[in-house]
């Protein structure tokens, strides 16, 4: 450090050059190594073949500093607003603002929490709430839709040797991540293939590890080769039961029941996936207000979170067009004709074919 210069001060100018887009969050990142660069460096994979082109892509990514990133007070307010939509969430939203203040008062260099699982009926809004949760706390989240996983290399890669080898899905995750400690969210848990007949491995040997900070700090990825510290990555897992879930994994979760929302709670998450909805299809920064009218509150809270963000594009739509300029929008029972129609139907994940034909 440059005599004369504060830590702060020394830390800030770092920021500005390496990783500008951080600069504004100063103080609240330290820089790490994931992986042993000497190990990188032995395993960089020669030749220009595609497969080749990858594997460098991912070296690349995995040797490059990764910020921790850690919560700061505008995430408790943001936790107890998650709490309050998803009463469910209520203990462990707690107790992770506990953990935030608890990080904020010794400086911690590190943030994560337990494995989760969140358990309930198909369509009840289990990742919905799993997003939520994590848009709280800031940090970054990466969706690995297990459903139709059978074998480890979907999670560890596959072996070196092979004309396919390609890097798992958590080695390309961690190689993207500007942050080292990202959440996984591990959907459809309970439908992954745990138990293969033909002795290759499953998918459950690498989860173990990977859910166990002291054996995650060594995980392997086989097709790079490379060892990968994943001990400061959290897990969220869904699931709709755990009958098929094994036992040594299930015991590494904290189950918690999501049931589907009250009323009152499924008003709030509508206007809120409405705004969401607005944002992500416009690109902007600047919320839209959406009130729901006593009218269309019945019909909303008797559906789920699943089936009204499968409506959502179409009403932000429709309102957007009738008042282009607004800041404010009244969604009314007449902008949910179809979901009224698709509810009664028993359309539930499918789209009228005669609403959308020219």
């Amino acid at each position: 450090m440059i005599e004369g210069t504060t830590y702060q001060s020394f830390r800030d100018d770092y920021l500005k050059t390496y990783h500008p887009e951080a600069a504004v969050e100063a103080g609240r990142f330290n820089d790490v190594s994931i992986v042993d660069s000497t190990e990188v460096l032995k395993r960089w994979v020669d030749g220009d073949d595609e497969k080749g082109e990858e594997r460098r892509q991912a070296l690349k990514g995995l040797a490059s500093k990764k910020l921790i990133f850690i919560p700061d007070h505008s995430s408790i307010k943001k936790l107890k607003d998650v709490a309050e939509t998803n009463q469910d969430l209520s203990s462990i939203c707690d107790e992770i603002a506990v953990y935030v203040e608890f990080c904020s008062a010794i400086g911690s260099q590190n943030f994560s929490f337990e494995p989760l699982l969140l358990l309930g009926e198909p369509g009840v809004g289990k990742t919905y709430v799993a997003n939520e949760l994590v848009a709280a706390l800031g940090l970054e989240s990466y969706k690995l839709s297990v459903s139709d996983a059978c074998e480890a290399f979907y999670l560890s890669g596959t072996q070196r040797g092979y004309a396919n080898s390609t890097p798992g899905r958590v080695a390309d995750r961690m190689a993207a991540s500007k942050h080292a400690n990202p959440v996984l969210i591990l959907d459809e848990i309970d439908k992954a293939s745990f138990n293969r007949e033909d002795g290759r491995p499953s998918l459950l040997s690498p989860l173990l590890q990977l859910l166990e900070p002291d054996s995650a700090r060594t995980f392997r990825d086989l097709s790079l080769d490379v060892q990968i510290d994943c001990s400061r990555v959290s897990y969220i897992c869904t699931a709709n039961n755990l009958e098929t879930i094994p036992k040594p994994l299930l015991s590494r979760l904290r189950v918690i029941d999501v049931r589907k929302p009250s009323k009152e709670n499924m008003v709030k998450i509508a206007s809120k996936i409405l705004s969401q909805t607005y944002a992500q299809m416009t690109g902007s920064s600047m919320p839209k207000e959406y009130v729901i009218s006593p009218c269309a509150t019945e019909l909303i809270s008797a559906i789920t979170p699943r089936d009204f963000k499968l409506q959502a594009r179409r009403i932000v739509s429709q309102l957007a067009i009738a008042k282009p300029d607004s800041e404010r929008y009244v969604v009314t029972k007449e902008c949910l004709q179809f979901v009224e129609h698709q509810e009664r139907a028993s359309f539930i994940g499918f789209v009228d074919t005669n609403s959308v034909r020219a």
